[in-house]
């Protein structure tokens, strides 16, 4: 890090040559903010996942009410011809 300073300190106008790149924002956050952001991260993947979970059953649940409508639909049909 201080080859990086020190890069940065000589040469300000061929910084992105020499490889200085900002520190990152991990670095300077608290262990608390940390993990707050993680099981802020977690809660928001299983609230999209549970979304996504509801949405597929519903879908599912609609395609066997089609199934089952087409099913009566084709036995008023024959009932009908026959």
């Amino acid at each position: 890090m201080l080859a990086v300073e020190t890069c940065r300190v000589s040469c300000p106008r061929r910084s992105r040559r020499c490889g200085a790149q900002k520190p990152s924002n991990l670095l300077q956050t608290s262990p608390i903010q940390i993990l707050k952001k993680v099981a802020r991260e977690e809660a928001i993947g299983g609230a999209k996942a549970q979304l996504l979970a509801d949405d597929v059953e519903d879908r599912l649940a609609a395609l066997e009410k089609e199934d089952r409508i087409e099913q009566l639909l084709t036995e008023l049909k024959t009932k009908r011809g026959a």
